[in-house]
């Protein structure tokens, strides 16, 4: 089934003060849980699934984009399915994104999901920008390894 055309999406996250926007596929539903410690926006757009978490660091440090992506990138190895030789990562000046497939048993074969992470350590907060995708076409793959370039983050106070 074909994800449609891609739209640019924002959210607003108060509590980095920043708008966040992407160009995704547009999303069949979407919902916002938002505490006082954290904000947690989950999507999905059929095989597309993108998911916005902003809390406090899980792991020391925690001012730096890349310490996020260490931080989750040493949790990795325990992901059933995940891939380790598939790792892909990239520290870049203004967020740090990690790459990856995963192998799951579904019914009488195996999946393939390509995931995609954004780490930004903003404001005292880390946020984790994941998106998933079921089995990719050839024609999407292409579009969902380079989702990360449409990241655009613009201050709100």
């Amino acid at each position: 089934e074909s994800l449609g055309p891609l739209l640019e999406r924002s959210w607003t996250i108060d509590r980095i003060r920043r708008r966040l926007s992407l160009r995704v596929p547009a999303m069949a539903r979407g919902q916002l849980r938002e505490r006082e410690a954290s904000y947690y926006w989950l999507g999905n757009a059929g095989r597309f699934n993108l998911s916005l978490i902003a809390n406090a660091p899980d792991c020391q440090g925690g001012e730096r984009h890349a310490q996020a992506a260490d931080c989750f990138q040493s949790r990795l190895a325990g992901l059933p399915g995940q891939l380790a030789d598939s790792i892909e990562r990239q520290d870049l000046p203004d967020h740090s994104r990690l790459r990856y497939w995963q192998q799951v048993p579904w019914k009488d074969r195996q999946l393939r999901i390509r995931h995609l992470h954004l780490y930004l350590a903003l404001q005292g907060h880390w946020v984790d920008v994941h998106a998933s995708l079921v089995e990719p076409s050839a024609t999407e793959r292409p579009w969902f390894d380079a989702l990360g370039d449409s990241l655009e983050l613009q201050r709100t106070d």
